[in-house]
């Protein structure tokens, strides 16, 4: 396909290609700006996230919506684990129905259970304790917490 001259090329062409390259400009600086909103809400939320763990606060009300810290609990292979001996630590265990080579989903799962049912929210020492002693060399408990917002 090649481009046609000018003389060629009707109005109605024209004006199509050019709101088209409006839309484009438009685009472009609407995914601009979001990338800077998303860029601040991540700062935002690290602060917010920071400063309410320091100050022991669970959940703020404000602009007609609740902001509150989420806490998530996984378990995931430590780096330079052996993957054949954390797999018979974790038969040793009696856990071999949690996990596959290629996936530790179900682990993390049980992993999040157990912290359940502690029944509170364990200490940091509580937390790694919850895994059982012989999966400790090969697996690692994280604690991941995050603000989110509910009622937007």
């Amino acid at each position: 396909m090649t481009a046609l001259p000018p003389e060629e090329i009707g109005s109605a062409h024209v004006a199509l290609a050019r709101d088209y390259v409006q839309a484009r400009r438009d685009l472009k600086a609407t995914e601009k700006a979001v990338d800077m909103i998303k860029d601040r809400v991540a700062s935002l939320a690290e602060s917010l996230a920071s400063a309410f763990a320091m100050d022991g606060v669970q959940s703020v009300k404000a602009a007609g919506s609740t902001v509150y810290l989420a806490t998530e609990m996984h378990c995931s292979p430590r780096a330079g684990a052996d993957l054949d001996s954390a797999l018979s630590a974790v038969a040793a265990e009696g856990l071999s129905d949690l996990i596959s080579v290629k996936r530790t989903a179900n682990l993390g799962a049980w992993f999040r259970e157990r912290v359940k049912q502690f029944g509170r929210r364990p200490t940091d020492d509580e937390f790694a304790e919850l895994l059982p002693p012989a999966l400790r060399p090969f697996f690692e408990p994280r604690r991941f917490v995050e603000a989110r917002v509910r009622g937007l």
